[in-house]
């Protein structure tokens, strides 16, 4: 499948539509590249199921904690923080 793999937690981790709304995009028909864009600050053709809610930098939190992530089969995206 394609997923997301953070090495930390997002400003959205206690705010279940906020996830609600990322997994809404990213689970969507549109192409990959569309999707990542909507997710990252919305600049993705037509207008992204996530709203206002993005995964870019300032919205990652990094724990400082050494992370190792492993993808699987298909896509995975791995945020930057």
């Amino acid at each position: 499948g394609q997923d997301i793999l953070i090495g930390g937690s997002t400003i959205h981790d206690d705010d279940d539509t906020a996830l609600s709304a990322l997994r809404a995009e990213w689970s969507s028909s549109k192409p990959l590249a569309i999707r990542r864009q909507n997710l990252i600050n919305g600049t993705g053709n037509g207008s992204g199921l996530n709203g206002s809610v993005f995964l870019d930098p300032g919205s990652l939190v990094d724990d400082n904690d050494f992370d190792l992530l492993f993808g699987g089969f298909g896509y995975d995206w791995f945020p930057e923080f």
